[in-house]
């Protein structure tokens, strides 16, 4: 049996409190119950990986735990074969074995001191150990063939024609790459790309048999060493080509490699780079449709961030791995505080459609509107209004001429539009005022069309032609004075 004072201080960190960071109270209930009805079963510690077989509600499961170093101590990510499996956070079978080795961790057996002691053996009895275990799991011929140098030729991989450089219309790409990629510590990002559209036409098992996945993973943990040393040593510009090739090398291990080998080596390395490595890690997931490793990412992101930028795009990030999940409730807070923090569109935008399915509108709506109300944010308020369609409240606002020198042109030029009908008056000024600007010339067709469909809305007779563009009436109205028509109903509904 192994002790945890035999294994790494990564491991020996774990403890309940760890365990509360981990996963939330309903799943810890569950997996605690687990392991104390003994359902934890042949318990392995691997390096800092803790291996278990877990009998859970409906079927046993194989539980695979890698314990990975953040910035804010332990981390953990899990691996089960249970239906939670691809949901986000540890599931209660790998809880459940965490559980096991805080409070158990005797009953671990020991991957490693058995691994010690075979070093000791001869070579002949090594290999002996190998047939038999083959012949016992033959699908474990593959690791096997995985293990064997590059070029080296196996049933599931076809021998590889002679091939310089890869790309060339060989038939049997995967030993081609093999070896490019061995010859190549820093690869080229056009060839990473070309090699990414080659092999994701191969066959997964071939790419396996061949060992193009162990290759890639050992390619990408180089490469994040490499970057880390530049940085240690004050070489930026170095630091941040080699994280480039680091990024493409995480698309190129999503794009072909095994999720269950991808996932684990793209968090650990994001994570020995530093929170903009895991917001760009996190990104990608994102965009392969894996929310909830992204959602994990980024919460260490935002967890190490000490700029103000990389903690609004840590936000942003984690609002977007919510709304993915079908969560927007959850995004509503991040999306919150980053336009109170540094308000644009995008962000007003993306809240809004949160609200909007998390069922919360009217809620969010009055806060956003008294928020917006303050001085300096007269472009997203207008904005706000005219996406909500409140023509009255928006008329009030751009009847102002200080708040309208803060509204970008294209901006008035689509809040004129929507005020055509509801107040032509205005609308004539606000397109007068584009042209001041000079972001219209008075006679492009699509100005002059404007202009001529609000001339037909103005009164005719002598008021109507006189110099001064606002009626009392429409000049009441903005003053907090009756309203006519639709535009009534607008306004008694903004209040």
């Amino acid at each position: 049996m192994a002790s945890s004072r035999e294994h790494s201080p990564l491991l020996q960190q774990l403890d309940d409190g760890t365990l509360e960071r981990f996963a939330p109270e309903p799943v810890r209930v569950r997996a605690l119950d687990l392991f104390l009805l003994g359902r934890v079963r042949n318990r392995l510690v691997s390096g800092n990986r803790l291996l278990a077989e877990v009998t859970g509600t409906r079927d046993t499961y194989l539980v695979t735990v890698d314990v990975l170093a953040s910035p804010i101590g332990a981390d953990a990510i899990g691996r089960c074969q249970c239906p939670r499996q691809g949901r986000s956070g540890l599931c209660k079978h790998a809880v459940a074995v965490l559980y096991a080795w805080v409070h158990e961790p005797d009953t671990f057996q020991s991957v490693d001191r058995r691994l010690d002691r075979l070093e000791a053996l001869p070579r002949a009895s090594l290999l002996a150990l190998i047939r038999r275990l083959v012949e016992l799991e033959p699908a474990l011929l593959a690791e096997v063939d995985a293990a064997l140098p590059p070029g080296e030729a196996t049933e599931a991989a076809p021998p590889a024609r002679d091939a310089s450089a890869p790309g060339e219309g060989n038939a049997a790409p995967v030993p081609r790459w093999l070896r490019w990629l061995e010859e190549s510590p820093d690869p080229d990002p056009a060839m990473l790309d070309r090699l990414r559209k080659e092999l994701e036409e191969v066959p997964g098992e071939a790419r396996r048999a061949a060992g193009l996945d162990a290759l890639l993973l050992a390619a990408l943990w180089r490469q994040a060493g490499l970057a880390r040393l530049a940085a240690r040593r004050g070489e930026d510009r170095t630091a941040a080509f080699l994280r480039t090739l680091w990024r493409r090398l995480v698309d190129l291990v999503l794009a072909v490699a095994a999720p269950r080998q991808a996932l684990p080596a793209i968090s650990a390395t994001a994570g020995t780079l530093g929170p903009a490595a895991l917001r760009e890690a996190g990104e990608a997931l994102l965009e392969r449709g894996w929310p909830g490793p992204a959602l994990a990412l980024a919460r260490r992101a935002l967890a190490a961030e000490e700029s103000s930028d990389g903690v609004i795009r840590a936000r942003h990030l984690i609002a977007r791995a919510w709304l993915a999940l079908g969560r927007p409730g959850e995004a509503i807070p991040y999306l919150a505080a980053n336009l109170a923090a540094h308000p644009d569109a995008a962000t007003l935008q993306l809240l809004e459609e949160a609200a909007a399915l998390a069922g919360r509108e009217s809620e969010i709506e009055t806060a956003l509107r008294e928020g917006l109300a303050a001085p300096g944010y007269e472009a997203l308020r207008v904005e706000h209004l005219l996406r909500r369609r409140l023509l009255g409240e928006l008329a009030r606002v751009l009847a102002d001429p200080h708040a309208r020198r803060r509204v970008p042109g294209p901006l008035l030029l689509g809040s004129a539009d929507a005020l055509r009908r509801e107040d032509p008056h205005l609308a004539r000024e606000l397109y007068e005022e584009v042209i001041r600007r000079g972001e219209a010339g008075p006679d492009d067709p699509s100005m002059r069309a404007r202009m001529e469909a609000v001339a037909d809305l103005l009164p005719s007779g002598p008021d109507a032609a006189s110099g001064d563009p606002r009626r009392a009436g429409t000049a009441s109205r903005h003053a907090g004075g009756e309203d006519g028509g639709e535009q009534d109903g607008d306004d008694h509904e903004d209040e």
